[in-house]
C-alpha cells in the first residue's frame, strides 16, 4: 500500500508504593501513580507531594479500622479510580470490546451480545482516535494512523444507549469484526516493535447523571427501600489502587472506615441496572500494554454487591524495625 510510518512513542511514570503492619499481623498496601506522554504532562511537584502525603494519612486511617464482621449483598458507591476499574475491567479485559482472534479462549464472549444490551441504558461508549486533550486534561490515548497504516474514523460508538453495537478490531478479521477499525497500537514493550488492537480513547458517557454531591443521598434511598441498616462506599482516590471501604449508617448517614479483602467486584450483568450515575466525569491514562485513556462517570451505585469478613493473612513481625 506505499504507507510509511514514524510514531513517536514514550511515557514517564511515577509510582509511589507503601505499607503498614496492622496489629493483627496483616499488610495493608497503597499505591499512588501517576503516567503521562511527556514530563509536562504530569502534575507539578506541590500536587504530587499532597497526593503522596494524602497517600500516607489514609494508610494510617486504614490501620486503625475495624475490619467488616457481617455478610453484605446490597447497592455500594463506587468513587473515583474504584469505579474506573470496575468498568475497565469489564469492558477493556480478556472479554472486553475489542475482538478476539483466538479459537481457543473458550467461554461466552462479548461478540455474542451484538446488538443486545450488555450495559445501562444510560450509558453510551465512544471511541476517539485523535482527540488530544478533554476538560483540559491530555489524553494519552490520541493517535492519527494506527500501525497497520490505516488512519481510524474519529469517532466510533461501541455501545448506544447500553446495546453494544460494535467492536474494536485490526486488519486480522474476527467473525463479528470482520473489518479493521484502525485500532491496532504500538506497544511500550521496549527493545523490539510489537502491536496489539487497542481503545485510544474510550468515552463511558452517561445520559442523565445526577450531581454528585446527591449520588450518597440515592445510595440511602436505595439502601431503606431495601429495608437495610447500613450500606456501604467504596473510595479510591484517582491515581491510587486500594480500595478504602466506608460502611454508611442508613438513618444518619454517618461513615466509618473498615477494612476487609472480601469483596465481589461486579461482573458485566451487575451494569446493566444501575441505581444511579453521577455526571461528573474523571479522565485516566494509562500505560498498560499500549497508551490509551478512559473518561468515564466519576461515581456510580450498583444495586447489588458483596462484602463480607476478610481473609486476614497474618505474617511474622520483621526482625529489625524499621529505623526511620
Amino acid at each position: 500500500e506505499n504507507v510509511q510510518l514514524k510514531q513517536p512513542q514514550g511515557n514517564i511514570r511515577i509510582k509511589v508504593t507503601a505499607a503498614v503492619r496492622v496489629n493483627d499481623g496483616s499488610n495493608v498496601m497503597d499505591v499512588y501513580e501517576v503516567v503521562g506522554a511527556n514530563p509536562a504532562d504530569l502534575p507539578p511537584l506541590n500536587a504530587l507531594k499532597e497526593k503522596v502525603t494524602a497517600l500516607a494519612d489514609n494508610l494510617m486511617k486504614q490501620k486503625e479500622a475495624p475490619i467488616v464482621e457481617d455478610y453484605y449483598s446490597g447497592p455500594i458507591m463506587l468513587e473515583d479510580d474504584a469505579t474506573a476499574s470496575i468498568l475497565i475491567e469489564n469492558l477493556l479485559g480478556r472479554d472486553g470490546l475489542v475482538a478476539k482472534h483466538s479459537l481457543s479462549s473458550g467461554g461466552k464472549s462479548i461478540a455474542d451480545k451484538l446488538e443486545k444490551k450488555i450495559l445501562d441504558p444510560r450509558i453510551t461508549i465512544k471511541n476517539y482516535s485523535d482527540l488530544p486533550e478533554y476538560n483540559g486534561v491530555s489524553l494519552m490515548g490520541c493517535y492519527t494512523t494506527d500501525a497497520d497504516g490505516i488512519t481510524p474514523a474519529k469517532e466510533l460508538t461501541l455501545v448506544d444507549k447500553g446495546i453494544l453495537r460494535q467492536l474494536l478490531n485490526d486488519r486480522y478479521p474476527a467473525l463479528k469484526a470482520p473489518k479493521s477499525t484502525g485500532s491496532q497500537r504500538f506497544t511500550n514493550q521496549a527493545g523490539s516493535v510489537s502491536l496489539l488492537p487497542s481503545i485510544g480513547t474510550l468515552h463511558i458517557q452517561a445520559e442523565s447523571g445526577i450531581d454528585r454531591n446527591k449520588m450518597k443521598e440515592a445510595l440511602l434511598q436505595a439502601a431503606k427501600k431495601e429495608k437495610l441498616d447500613f450500606s456501604y462506599i467504596i473510595r479510591c482516590p484517582q491515581g491510587c489502587t486500594s480500595l478504602q471501604v466506608y460502611k454508611v449508617d442508613v438513618k444518619s448517614g454517618e461513615e466509618t472506615l473498615v477494612r476487609t479483602s472480601n469483596l465481589t467486584l461486579p461482573t458485566l450483568e451487575k451494569l446493566t441496572d444501575l441505581v444511579a450515575i453521577s455526571s461528573e466525569e474523571n479522565v485516566k491514562n494509562r500505560d498498560n500494554n499500549c497508551n490509551t485513556s478512559v473518561i468515564y462517570p466519576a461515581v456510580i451505585i450498583v444495586r447489588e454487591m458483596e462484602i463480607g469478613r476478610p481473609n486476614i493473612k497474618s505474617s511474622k513481625a520483621p526482625a529489625l524495625p524499621y529505623p526511620l
